[in-house]
């Protein structure tokens, strides 16, 4: 279909839609949802601005089967608007607010849906009828499962058309996308919508490669079309994740590889295609990081976390523990192994649980505590680490301070580790919150000090107690003298503004030696114990 044509079809569309309403109130808010599964399938601006939620192929909340349910849709549309209805057919949910004294012919409406182009959005099926079809398809003994392929097509930006030329927009280009997609397939295949701005398409009877080459097309072709919207050009390109489906693999896993197929389209630039089949570095990164994403999940939902210790011993009498630095373990069952400290890391912003995590290990640490204190068992000083979401959360704050309350823990025991780094993007809320909790008796470290900003101005501005010279600098000051004399200085300056040091990595006597010498107060590292259990030090 040429450009014209399908502006001219797009525009009457829009015009038969208008009228079926009322010639002299074209805002009214209309929505329609497919009737078996509550997704919205078409929602005009109106309706969005009543309800602030909708999305084209996601389910009104609440707006299922149950006559109960479609009463408190009902409900929450009449709080915003004076007249509600709903209107059921076989395939279509009608969802409308008017104003008192506006009619609306449905029956009318419906006559008129089905010769419309909102009937034809159904070209492309919901989410929940895409993976019953996928469902079908991968359980049928007819079908050669290696000669099928799965991709996952995310609009790039979308969300820009949306926020610049209006949702009205934002469907316009939705359906010219399906057109171009069908316009460029022949045989066999199936395609749904997956998300706000994502298409999943199922190409059966094709290899891999003859499927990347499809996708290349589509990609291709999409790029190249010229989306008119009020006679301003909207340029659009797509990410697009191809996978070649395995005999062994369920839906869910199916979509799973899909989707990380498409990060890794969307990390190599956008505007491209990337197959699973290439087995790459990138591709194993995405891989990773959802396996340990869904670790972390499970640990937080089913307390499956550990805490481990290390000491912080005094330089000047090594056999005396200063403190002890709480670590977060998770054992990775199907790996077999604990989950190290970097992956762990990268795991829990990815998912942003990261204060949530901080929330349970100071729960767990207040708790123990508690516990020594009732049992009359000396309390060893605790050095607890805190995430960059954590410091600048208000609501943390009340939490820490609410757990002060709850176990009644002696607050100079305990110091609070925040990296250098995350202080100093945040610097004003770092030091309301280093304020409000010293105000209590809590204690601060500056840790990893060094690799981030480095600037000793800094520790004019944040009221720490300690300062963490980077393990780095330590574990290489005796062979590089650039790394001796950092540490030298952090040291010279800390003691100047009365900070103690805590050197971080160390491993030999000749270090600790060296560290002596130039004045470092406090050591840490595999040379005076390994992490253990909480259990063990308790």
């Amino acid at each position: 279909m040429h450009q014209r044509e399908s502006d001219a079809k797009y525009e009457t569309n829009n015009q038969s839609r208008q009228a079926l309403i009322h010639p002299n109130d074209i805002a009214v808010p209309i929505a329609i949802l497919s009737t078996d599964d509550g997704v919205v399938v078409y929602a005009n601006d109106a309706f969005r601005k009543i309800i602030k939620t909708t999305k084209v192929g996601e389910p009104i909340k609440g707006f299922l089967n149950t006559e109960q349910k479609r009463q408190s849709t009902k409900q929450n549309l009449e709080q915003k608007s004076k007249c509600v209805g709903v209107f059921d057919t076989p395939q279509y949910t009608l969802c409308f607010s008017v104003t008192q004294g506006i009619f609306l012919d449905t029956e009318h409406f419906f006559v008129t849906l089905e010769k419309t182009d909102i009937a034809g959005k159904t070209a492309y099926l919901s989410r929940t009828k895409f993976l019953s079809q996928l469902s079908q398809l991968v359980a049928s003994e007819q079908v050669v499962l290696s000669d099928i392929c799965l991709c996952a097509i995310d609009i790039d930006r979308f969300k820009v058309v949306n926020e610049k030329y209006g949702y009205a927009a934002g469907d316009y280009i939705l359906n010219e996308l399906v057109r171009v997609i069908d316009n460029n397939l022949v045989g066999k295949h199936i395609v749904g919508r997956l998300g706000d701005n994502e298409f999943g398409l199922v190409l059966q009877s094709v290899n891999i490669d003859d499927g990347l080459q499809v996708c290349e097309v589509i990609r291709e072709q999409i790029k190249s079309e010229k989306f008119v919207w009020q006679g301003e050009d909207i340029a659009i390109t797509v990410s697009i994740g191809i996978i070649a489906i395995d005999d062994e693999q369920d839906v869910e896993t199916i979509l799973a590889q899909s989707t990380l197929a498409l990060s890794s389209a969307q990390e190599n630039g956008r505007d491209c295609v990337h197959s699973s089949a290439t087995q790459d570095t990138m591709m194993a990164y995405h891989s990773g990081k959802m396996h340990y994403a869904m670790v972390i999940e499970d640990a937080l939902q089913n307390d499956k976390f550990e805490l481990f210790a290390q000491p912080i011993v005094s330089l000047g009498d090594p056999d005396t523990c200063y403190s002890y630095e709480i670590l977060l373990r998770i054992y990775d069952h199907v790996k077999q192994e604990f989950v190290s400290s970097q992956e762990l890391i990268t795991a829990a912003e990815s998912l942003e649980v990261t204060t949530r995590i901080d929330h349970w290990v100071c729960e767990k640490v207040f708790k123990l505590l508690s516990e020594k204190a009732e049992q009359q068992v000396r309390i060893p000083n605790i050095s607890i680490n805190l995430s960059g979401h954590s410091i600048v959360s208000v609501a943390f704050e009340k939490f820490l301070l609410e757990l002060t309350e709850k176990y009644n823990v002696p607050t100079s025991c305990i110091c609070f580790e925040i990296t250098e780094s995350v202080a100093v993007k945040s610097i004003s809320r770092a030091q309301n919150f280093i304020h409000n909790l010293k105000q209590v008796g809590y204690r601060f470290s500056l840790d990893d000090f060094g690799v981030g900003y480095c600037s000793f101005n800094y520790l004019n501005q944040l009221d720490v107690d300690n300062v963490k010279i980077d393990g780095s600098f330590v574990s290489a000051m005796l062979d590089d003298a650039t790394q001796f004399a950092t540490v030298q200085a952090i040291t010279n300056v800390a003691r100047t503004m009365n900070i103690r040091t805590i050197a971080e990595f160390v491993e030999k006597p000749e270090i600790i030696k060296a560290l002596k010498v130039i004045g470092v107060d406090y050591g840490q590292g595999y040379i005076f114990g390994k992490p253990s259990s909480v259990q063990e030090i308790f």
